[in-house]
C-alpha cells in the first residue's frame, strides 16, 4: 500500500494540469445582418401608390428614411402614396445595414392646369351617320374640377345646329338650323360622379415644355371624355342623338397657367358613324370677340400638319402628314366651279398648300356667314393639278377633288384644327383629328 500511494497522487496531478498541454477559449462567431428590399414599380405617375416589401435576417430593428419615414418591423410591406414628381428615394436601414430604392415619378396633368373653378367652354360638335347628312353644331359645356385628375360636366347645350349636305354637283352646303336658339341636353346623373367626366391621363411630358413638332410629346396630351344624356335618341330638334365616349387631345392653359386657353379635341367612331368634338375655354373666345381671325391671318405661315387617330381608353396615335403654306393667289380659283360652296362668302377662296410636298393645291370655302355667327369654319379639299391649268373650265378639261376636311382656327388664330370629312364624295365613313401647328 505504501508503494502505490505516490503513483496515484502523481496521476491526479497530471490529469488536473491537462495532460501536459492546453488552448485558449473559442472566439464568438460574428452576427451578419442581411436586408432584402424591393418595390412593386420603379416608374409611376404622381398620385399613384407603390408597395414596398422588405425582410431581414439577424436585425433587431429597421427604420425608413428618404421620401418615407417610419419605424418599421424587421420585415413587412407598406403602400406608399407618391405625392411628388421627379426622382424619389426610399431607404431602409436595419441594424446598421441600408438598402435604397429609386423610383422615377412622372407628373400627372393636374386638373388645375385647365381651369381654376367652374368654367364655360365653347366649341364645335360634328356627327355623321352612314347614309345621313352630317350634323354640325356650336356647343357650350360647363366644366368643373372633380379631383386632381379629372373634370366633370355640369351642362351641355347646342346651337347653330345645321346639316352638312353633299349634292351630285360636287357642292357641300350647310342647311338651315334644325332648331332655333339653344337646346340643352339633360345629362344623366348630373353632378359630381364617376361618369360624365374628362379623365386627364398621366403624362411623362412637362405640359409647359411641349415640343409641338414632336409626336411623342403631343401624344402625351390626352384625356378620355364620357358624357351620357337623358332622352337623346330620336330627338327631333337635332340631327344628332347619342352619348359621347371619346379620347381627346387635352391642351392645358399655356404660359404656365397665365392664360385661359385650355382646349380639348377628339373623335370617336362606331361601325356606321363618327363624331368630332372641340372645346376651348370660353374666355379665350370672348377675348377675341371683336378681333376674330380671318383667312389673311393664315397667309405666308408654314404649318406642320398631323393626323391624330383616337380610340376611347387609349392615348391618341399621331402621324405626321406634310407641311403647307397658305397664300392668297386668288387667280387660281376663278374657274374652280366644283369648289363653289353655297353660302354668303363666295368670294373668299384662297390657295392652301402650294408646294411644300403637296400633290396639288387646296381649295377653301367658309361655311358660316360673318354677320350671324362667330364661327370661322371652312371646308378644305385637295384639287389635282389639272384644276389650275390655264383655260380650266373648257369642255375638254376636267379635274377631281379629294380629302374633304372641315377646318377652323383657334380663337387666337395661332393654330388650326379640323377633321376628315368621311362619308362624302364616296369617301369611307371614318374621320381623324387634323392639327396644324406653325413650324
Amino acid at each position: 500500500m505504501t508503494r502505490l500511494l505516490p503513483t496515484i497522487i502523481i496521476a491526479i496531478v497530471i490529469a488536473s494540469c491537462g495532460g501536459g498541454g492546453g488552448s485558449s477559449p473559442a472566439s464568438p462567431v460574428p452576427v451578419v445582418v442581411s436586408v432584402n428590399f424591393s418595390s412593386s414599380a420603379t416608374e409611376v405617375s404622381r398620385g399613384q401608390s407603390v408597395t414596398l416589401t422588405w425582410s431581414s435576417q439577424n436585425a433587431n430593428s429597421c427604420s425608413a428614411s428618404g421620401d418615407w419615414s417610419s419605424n418599421t418591423s424587421v420585415s413587412g410591406t407598406e403602400d406608399i402614396l407618391v405625392s411628388s414628381a421627379g426622382t424619389n428615394t426610399y431607404t431602409l436601414t436595419c441594424s446598421g445595414v441600408s438598402k435604397t430604392i429609386t423610383i422615377n415619378v412622372s407628373e400627372v396633368f393636374d386638373a388645375n392646369l385647365f381651369i381654376d373653378d367652374d368654367q364655360l367652354f365653347s366649341g364645335l360638335f360634328f356627327y355623321k351617320k352612314e347614309g345621313y347628312y352630317g350634323c354640325l353644331a356650336t356647343i357650350q359645356a360647363e366644366l368643373a374640377i372633380a379631383d386632381d385628375a379629372s373634370l366633370y360636366f355640369k351642362s351641355f347645350s347646342l346651337s347653330e345646329i345645321r346639316a352638312l349636305s353633299y349634292s351630285s354637283s360636287s357642292e357641300l352646303s350647310l342647311g338651315d338650323d334644325f332648331s332655333n336658339g339653344v337646346y340643352s341636353y339633360p345629362i344623366t346623373n348630373a353632378g359630381l360622379n364617376a361618369t360624365n367626366v374628362v379623365a386627364i391621363r398621366t403624362s411623362t411630358a412637362d405640359p409647359y415644355a411641349i415640343d409641338e413638332t414632336s409626336l411623342n410629346d403631343l401624344e402625351q396630351l390626352s384625356a378620355d371624355i364620357t358624357l351620357n344624356f337623358d332622352s337623346v335618341e330620336g330627338n327631333d330638334r337635332s340631327c344628332w342623338g347619342a352619348d359621347i365616349a371619346m379620347s381627346v387631345l387635352a391642351f392645358p392653359r399655356s404660359e404656365n397657367g397665365d392664360k385661359n386657353d385650355s382646349e380639348f379635341v377628339g373623335t370617336s367612331q362606331t361601325s356606321d358613324s363618327y363624331s368630332f368634338l372641340y372645346l376651348v375655354d370660353n374666355r379665350e373666345i370672348e377675348g377675341k370677340a371683336n378681333d376674330l381671325p380671318t383667312e389673311s391671318d393664315l397667309f405666308n405661315i408654314v404649318f406642320n400638319m398631323y393626323n391624330s387617330f383616337h380610340s376611347y381608353g387609349s392615348k391618341p396615335n399621331m402621324e405626321e402628314d406634310q407641311s403647307i403654306i397658305v397664300n392668297s393667289d386668288l387667280a387660281n380659283y376663278k374657274n374652280l366651279g366644283g369648289l363653289q360652296i353655297t353660302g354668303d362668302r363666295d368670294a373668299d377662296r384662297f390657295n392652301f398648300g402650294s408646294g411644300l410636298g403637296s400633290t396639288g393645291s387646296y381649295g377653301v370655302k367658309y361655311l358660316h356667314p360673318t354677320d350671324t355667327s362667330n364661327q370661322r369654319i371652312f371646308v378644305k379639299k385637295l384639287a389635282d393639278p389639272e384644276c389650275f391649268r390655264e383655260g380650266y373650265g373648257d369642255a375638254n378639261l376636267t379635274c377631281s377633288f379629294s380629302e374633304f376636311e372641315i377646318v377652323f382656327t383657334r380663337p387666337d388664330g395661332l393654330k388650326l384644327w379640323g377633321f376628315g370629312l368621311g362619308g362624302y364624295y364616296n369617301q369611307p365613313n371614318t374621320t381623324y383629328v387634323k392639327y396644324w401647328a406653325p413650324r
